[in-house]
């Protein structure tokens, strides 16, 4: 929310949209998206639906599991609280999936794991979110 100059606050009024006028824009929409597919301009496979959802690496939690009379709890932890990634997944109108795509922060990949083929890695210095600069990179 920072890079976007947001802040989380409590709403002060809520105002209720009617239905209908919900359901007009929704009939509109698909309206004209029906007149653009059958215009053939747009390939349905070229259609993408893309879903990007941000995991932290590290739970904030403050308590953990342990044993009843254990004197001392170790968590163990990769200093790393704060980082997050993002993964992104998608599909085509036609129903071919696209490769899941894991973006990290940082500059090559110095990951002690094999990633599978199916799965595809960024790695970005400026941070693990997606944007055009991502989305460019990945369509080229």
């Amino acid at each position: 929310m920072k890079r976007y100059k947001l802040s989380l606050r409590k709403p002060s009024s809520k105002i209720v949209r009617p239905f209908s006028e919900t359901e007009e824009k929704i009939k509109a929409f698909i309206l004209k998206f029906q007149s653009l597919l059958s215009s053939k301009i747009y390939d349905p496979q070229f259609i993408i639906n893309l879903d990007e959802t941000g995991i932290c690496t590290e739970s904030n939690r403050t308590k953990t599991l342990e044993s009843k009379g254990t004197a001392h709890v170790v968590v163990r932890s990769s200093n790393k609280d704060k980082d997050n990634t993002t993964v992104l997944v998608g599909g085509s109108m036609t129903g071919e999936k696209l490769r899941p795509m894991i973006i990290l922060k940082g500059k090559i990949n110095n990951l002690d794991v094999i990633v599978p083929n199916n799965i595809l890695l960024y790695f970005r210095e400026e941070g693990s979110w997606m944007d055009r600069k991502v989305l460019k990179n990945i369509s080229d």
